[in-house]
């Protein structure tokens, strides 16, 4: 399961979407798999197509376009704020997905 908040749901519903960050190294199905939203109902069958482990000082501006955000800038204070133990030098898992079919 991946957990979105509903501006996530809704900009992976639309496409505009199509990864998510999840701290440390990470594991995960590359398969359809459902997202929840923050009451913890299952929301939006999504795929996930491929995994990029990275470190959090090597994400950039294609990272940011993939997770809905229009500037680096907007990307970078989210990661802060979402993960407020991170550091430039932390691992980070990139989930790329797409909407599954139906």
């Amino acid at each position: 399961m991946l957990n979105l908040f509903p501006e996530d749901y809704n900009l992976a519903r639309s496409g505009r979407r199509t990864a998510a960050i999840l701290e440390g190294p990470r594991v995960f199905p590359l398969r359809t798999i459902e997202t929840l939203n923050t009451e913890g109902r299952a929301s939006l069958p999504i795929r996930a197509t491929h995994l990029e482990i990275k470190l959090v000082a090597d994400l950039d501006v294609s990272d940011a376009e993939a997770c809905g955000f229009a500037t680096f800038a907007r990307f970078q204070n989210h990661i802060i704020s979402s993960f407020p133990d991170l550091k430039v030098d932390d691992t980070i898992t990139v989930v790329h997905f797409e909407l599954a079919k139906e």
